[in-house]
């Protein structure tokens, strides 16, 4: 269970009064699935985050699918080119602030033709 923290851009509140149900979800006109991974692998570590976000012909995003998990680098680029595949997404997008170019060598290692950038 998550409790809201003070000065939090948003409440649980505000989270779930945005749901939408699948059928009233408009069709979307680009979906990504972002990935920014952890440095470290143990039970101490943060999370790999991996979400698949999707910009609706509303001009509204969605969240369409969190991920997020401990994975060793080739297990996280796994999850990402899967979800990349399920989703038809069109591009993954990678923080790189922590593993710069060995992020895009490992996905590229899982699929050398997946649409990829970075956000440097």
């Amino acid at each position: 269970m998550l409790e809201d923290v003070e000065g939090a851009l948003w409440s649980r509140d505000m989270i779930e009064d945005s749901r939408r149900l699948k059928d009233r979800v408009p069709p979307f006109s680009r979906i990504v699935v972002a990935i920014d991974p952890a440095i470290t692998v143990s039970e101490d570590s943060d999370e790999t985050g991996i979400v698949v976000a999707g910009l609706g012909v509303d001009n509204h995003g969605y969240v369409l699918e969190d991920a997020s998990g401990k994975f060793a680098p080739a297990e996280g680029a796994r999850q990402a080119v899967a979800l990349y595949h399920r989703y038809d997404a069109d591009r993954i997008i990678a923080e790189v602030n922590q593993g710069g170019a060995m992020v895009e060598s490992t996905i590229r290692a899982i699929d050398p033709n997946v649409a990829y950038r970075s956000d440097c």
